[in-house]
């Protein structure tokens, strides 16, 4: 909000600041004023100013980090998180945010170098092998992904979304049978799961099963309607069907 009651309120925010520039709670608490006004730009200035006097802040860093991912700049992001956990190594939530970031800027080789050390010192943390897994799978290493994912489903067992995933990495990798076992298994945890009938369907597609294929994909359909991997899937389903009996 610009004007009027918005800019009232920020007006004691602004002074604190002046006052005290040096006080890193009043540049956070302009930040968090600035940033929920739209005003990005301006709450990452003053973040970086205050974080130049006094680096060793970590929760200014975390924000900035925050504020960055928001305003697109990732790799920005990835440096503010980085040095986050180098102010608070003990930071929980901090190798969470450091791996998002490093999704966010493609960033493999780092992601995988911050996912292993994570998992290291919290081995049961699903999220630090998901994010193992995604590394290893962005890098071409496609079994050591799938494994990874296994891990992901040791911690959380009944994830349904975390076996379909790890169904549909078999598929891309061409292993279908360990595809089939983690798609009976997520049938057998949800019925009737959208996302469940029509990975189980591009799984019929690639055996060549197009009958049952189909009909995953119309169950599939008639539980969510909208279902746009089901819809996409079906449809190019009955386009090949079309294009076969013309040839």
């Amino acid at each position: 909000m610009r004007g009027g009651r918005g800019e009232e309120a920020a007006e004691p925010l602004q002074r604190a600041v002046q006052i005290e520039p040096q006080e890193t709670g009043f540049v956070m608490n302009l930040a968090e004023w600035q940033a929920s006004s739209g005003r990005l730009d301006e709450a990452i200035a003053g973040l970086r100013a205050a974080l130049a006097r006094d680096p060793a802040r970590p929760r200014a860093w975390d924000r900035l980090g925050e504020l960055l991912l928001r305003h697109g700049d990732a790799a920005g992001a990835v440096q503010a998180f980085d040095r986050m956990l180098q102010a608070d190594p003990r930071n929980p939530a901090g190798p969470a945010k450091l791996c998002t970031a490093l999704i966010a800027a493609r960033d493999w080789g780092d992601l995988a170098r911050v996912a292993e050390a994570w998992s290291t010192i919290d081995e049961d943390s699903a999220d630090a092998w998901r994010s193992r897994s995604r590394a290893a799978w962005e890098q071409g290493l496609f079994r050591v992904a799938i494994d990874h994912c296994e891990r992901v489903l040791a911690l959380r067992p009944t994830d349904v979304d975390e076996r379909v995933r790890a169904a549909r990495m078999c598929l891309q990798a061409q292993d279908f049978g360990r595809a089939g076992t983690f798609l009976e298994e997520a049938a057998l945890q949800a019925r009737g799961h959208p996302e469940v009938l029509s990975a189980t369907a591009m799984l019929r597609i690639c055996e060549g099963r197009f009958e049952e294929a189909e009909s995953a994909l119309l169950e599939s359909l008639s539980v969510a309607s909208g279902h746009i991997p089901a819809l996409t899937l079906l449809g190019r389903l009955k386009h090949d069907r079309v294009h076969e009996g013309d040839s």
